[in-house]
């Protein structure tokens, strides 16, 4: 069986915002599963140190998408970490830049983004 179709299915989502943002919160949870698991450490004591509940650090490894920038420092700096975060330059310009505007708008309600 041929196996492009996967590879035609991934590129035809590349740009979508949606599918960036599924990619980021995959990536940055198996970061913290694999950083606990290098400290020993279980959901509970990373809930303990956070001064959270156990169902908040279950959300959080179960991929929460709207994780903000201040749980994600707030965890790193628990498993003695810091956050990095840059913006790289496409390989391939984007196909239809509409799509990142209408999700930019429709997230923060306005024409203005959200801070």
């Amino acid at each position: 069986m041929d196996e492009s179709w996967f590879s035609d299915l991934l590129d035809a989502y590349k740009d979508d915002p949606d599918f960036i943002t599924d990619q980021l919160v995959l990536d940055v949870t198996e970061q913290v599963a694999t950083r606990m698991g290098d400290l020993g450490m279980r959901p509970v004591n990373l809930a303990t140190t956070l001064g959270v509940s156990r169902a908040f650090i279950s959300q959080l490894m179960n991929g929460r998408p709207n994780m903000t920038l201040r749980t994600l420092v707030g965890v790193a700096l628990a498993l003695d970490q810091r956050v990095s975060i840059r913006l790289e330059p496409q390989r391939v310009p984007p196909r239809d830049r509409s799509a990142y505007t209408r999700t930019w708008r429709g997230a923060a309600g306005s024409d203005s983004p959200a801070v």
